[in-house]
């Protein structure tokens, strides 16, 4: 029924997608064949956990994803183990399609200069790919052959990108073949400032620049109204989508006022249908949504439904309490931050579903509902605690996102994680919950894609449901 229930406030996708079924874990080595005695790489078997962290841009709509893989317990410490961890690194995102992730969004996907070479790189989509090049090792040189590879990529339309702090500023030759400039916000402050604030914005006019790590609004504000404010097209950090002064319109506003309301005597066993249908009556934009919803296709009803009697009927409850969580996030179609904190709730409902495989259907429901309702305090600028009281949701639910306790804890846990790119959290969980890291990564990705297409859907963009 959830399936049936997005597709239905999306105009439908009724096919079954390949991703749905489980994924086997990726195979692959540890060392490489050609690896000399003493040079093994120090990295797992299985490449396994893909980060893909969130780009917005000054809308706060996402854009793309900064992606990245585990490098093992010691750094890469010479060209070859660099080259060996690339070699197995694009494998990893090819096992994953991540072609498919691609679809909607860029990705911004971290290579080594010696990499430059491997032929897997033509493999990716150069539309939607960006590679950032990783610092370069001690001793590592950026010769003639590596300029012309790099020159020859470029002609077949990939992009690239590369942190200014960690090269030689004097690199013109490779400074001047980069579509995007990073300025790490996590770094020292002079690694930050100097190439930000000094030359490059002048000296590269035609490069764009993509703020990482950014944890406060001053950083941002930095991105947008400081010096080079126009070069910068794109910004991370985990924080961005619950900033404040990102949207004017952030105050919760009457029609999720009366969503809530509506919501709140669902949930009470006491009400009786009689007490909904009149709350759907006052607001005849609301009513319209629901009877345009229900009437779907997708629905499959072979009648048309034009009461709410009926459509409780039909619907039931519980389902009609999903669609209008769905709705709490589009009620204000002006507003690009809800759109933001819907996608970051999509993804981790789906994820967290999918970690409920093998347990009840009412059990995976509850553990959308966790990832669905996580935001909800950013959403309504209220203490999540004050923003849930009115929705009586099950006890695991609201064990899991007021405590991080009960049932649901360290699938709730290992969303955040996940989405965070923290292998020290992701690493216990994933032993705990039994599952193996490659299949937690691909539930990920598809999670990520499922929610990508959900918001393509013209009516859930315009704001209509």
């Amino acid at each position: 029924m959830l399936k049936h229930l997005i597709e239905g406030l999306t105009g439908g996708f009724g096919r079954q997608r390949d991703s749905e079924k489980s994924p086997a874990p990726t195979s692959s080595t540890a060392r490489g064949e050609g690896a000399a005695d003493g040079d093994a790489v120090d990295l797992p078997p299985v490449l396994g956990f893909v980060s893909q962290q969130p780009l917005y841009d000054k809308q706060l709509k996402v854009v793309g994803y900064a992606l990245s893989v585990r490098r093992g317990k010691r750094p890469l410490s010479s060209a070859r183990q660099q080259a060996e961890f690339d070699q197995m690194m694009l494998g990893t995102l090819k096992s994953l399609d991540v072609g498919k992730l691609l679809a909607y969004r860029k990705a911004f996907v971290p290579i080594s200069l010696h990499a430059l070479h491997d032929p897997q790189l033509t493999e990716l989509p150069a539309a939607s790919v960006i590679y950032r090049l990783d610092p370069p090792l001690v001793g590592e040189a950026l010769d003639r052959p590596l300029l012309d590879r790099l020159d020859r990529l470029r002609a077949l339309g990939y992009r690239f990108a590369l942190e200014p702090a960690h090269f030689d500023a004097e690199q013109f030759d490779l400074f001047n073949r980069m579509n995007y400039f990073i300025v790490d916000f996590a770094a020292p402050a002079r690694q930050v400032l100097e190439p930000f604030l000094e030359q490059l914005p002048q000296r590269y006019t035609k490069v764009r620049w993509i703020g990482v790590n950014i944890s406060s609004d001053e950083e941002l504000d930095l991105c947008l109204h400081g010096v080079g404010a126009r070069q910068f097209v794109m910004f991370h950090g985990s924080i961005l989508p619950l900033l404040r002064n990102l949207d004017d319109s952030e105050r919760i506003d009457t029609e999720q006022l009366h969503i809530l309301e509506i919501m709140r005597l669902l949930r009470a066993t006491s009400t009786d249908s009689s007490q909904i249908e009149a709350q759907f009556k006052r607001d005849s934009v609301l009513l319209f949504k629901l009877l345009r919803f229900i009437n779907t296709p997708s629905n499959g009803f072979a009648k048309e439904v034009q009461t709410i009697e009926d459509s409780l009927l039909l619907l039931g409850r519980e389902t009609l309490f999903k669609w209008l969580s769905m709705l709490l996030f589009t009620a204000k179609k002006e507003c690009a931050r809800s759109f933001g904190l819907l996608e970051k709730s999509l993804i981790r409902a789906r994820f967290m579903e999918k970690l409920g495989n093998a347990r009840s259907r009412a059990e995976r429901e509850q553990l959308f509902l966790t990832g669905m309702f996580s935001v909800l305090d950013a959403l309504l600028g209220k203490p999540l605690d004050v923003a849930l009281e009115p929705l009586g949701l099950p006890a695991p639910v609201q064990a899991a996102l007021l405590h991080r306790s009960g049932a649901f804890a360290d699938r709730y846990s290992l969303a955040l994680a996940c989405e965070a790119g923290d292998a020290e959290q992701i690493d216990p969980l994933v032993q705990r919950l039994d599952i193996a890291p490659a299949v937690i990564s691909q539930y990920y990705a598809e999670s990520v894609l499922w929610a990508q297409e959900i918001l393509q859907q013209g009516t859930m963009g315009d704001g209509d449901a």
